[in-house]
């Protein structure tokens, strides 16, 4: 008796884990992550500097999905809108979002730079930071509104995308660690850091003595 009742719960907890292993598979099968990646060609690269709103212009679309994927183009009135290839004013605000949060000349436009960093790879989670302002719920959608939370150094130097680089790293004496940590631990840790990260990016980083 002990026997059977044992097998008659192994088979039907057996039961349940191939049932629940199909409904999860069920479920990651049917989610396709949107895509990433921007694929244009030359000749439409001038096209898209020059568009105004109420163009439409192949390949626009993907510029859409691009920054809805990444959190900047948003349905704020809950109005419908589709990915099609207009240039209209929910596209411009969502490139004055993008824009500003780079660090690029706010245009509201897909001018060269905005362009080239959109088709540069990179990871698939949204960028932080991208909440709309309130002033984008304003009705009047003449105007181009953009809020700037950082700051250049003088010049705005660039770093250059010649690889391999070098950069480097200095502590400063008037703004100290806190916390009991010595100079030498402060150094050895984030030594260890940066080792860790330069031997999966082709950068080397290197302390300076100030």
């Amino acid at each position: 008796m002990f026997l059977s009742l044992t097998y008659s719960f192994t088979f039907f907890f057996i039961l349940i884990l191939i049932l629940t292993s199909s409904s999860l598979s069920s479920h990651v099968a049917t989610f396709t992550p949107p895509p990433t990646k921007i694929s244009i060609t030359s000749h439409n690269i001038q096209s898209l500097n020059n568009a105004d709103k109420g163009t439409k212009i192949a390949g626009i679309s993907q510029f859409k999905r691009y920054l809805h994927r990444f959190g900047y183009l948003r349905n704020n009135n809950n109005d419908s809108f589709s990915f099609n290839d207009e240039y209209d004013v929910v596209l411009e605000s969502a490139l004055v979002r993008y824009q500003g949060n780079l660090g690029l000349q706010v245009t509201g436009k897909l001018d060269s730079d905005t362009v080239a960093q959109m088709i540069t790879p990179r990871c698939g989670d949204p960028d932080t930071n991208t909440r709309p302002h309130n002033h984008d719920h304003n009705h009047n959608h003449n105007h181009v509104h953009s809020s700037k939370n950082f700051v250049f150094f003088p010049g705005k130097p660039r770093w250059s995308r010649s690889m391999p680089m070098t950069l480097t790293y200095a502590f400063s004496r008037e703004n100290m660690i806190r916390g009991g940590l010595s100079m030498k631990e402060i150094r050895e840790a984030f030594q260890r850091a940066f080792s860790r990260w330069a031997s999966v990016i082709p950068v080397s980083f290197v302390e300076r003595c100030v």
